[in-house]
């Protein structure tokens, strides 16, 4: 059980430096790619207590890189392009902006 769990693991951070690199570079040519495979097997011959902590930062690490990717991904869809309307601040966060009535169309 606990192989399995460090392979979801590394398969995720793999996952996740593949999507903050270049679309088209290999996973093999990832920064840290060997290390991390260099690691993961070295975790084979260790004693529980290692591999128990290892796979831990693994998946603490795992949890940094996928917020990191989401907190730019927000961060991209939120951005502000300097002062906005209020319409389009509406409409970015799902509300939509009551229709002004111009004193132009109020016959007294």
């Amino acid at each position: 059980m606990a192989a399995e769990v460090k392979l979801r693991t590394l398969r995720g951070i793999l996952r996740e430096l593949r999507l903050l690199s270049h679309p088209k570079s290999p996973t093999r040519q990832l920064f840290g790619y060997s290390f991390l495979l260099s690691e993961y097997r070295r975790m084979r011959t260790a004693d529980q207590s290692t591999i128990h902590l290892m796979n831990r930062n693994a998946e603490n690490y795992l949890s940094l890189l996928k917020s990191e990717r989401i907190k730019e991904e927000l961060y991209q869809f939120y951005k502000g392009g300097g002062e906005s309307k209020s319409e389009a601040a509406a409409r970015r966060v799902g509300y939509e902006m009551p229709k002004r009535h111009d004193d132009d169309d109020v016959k007294t």
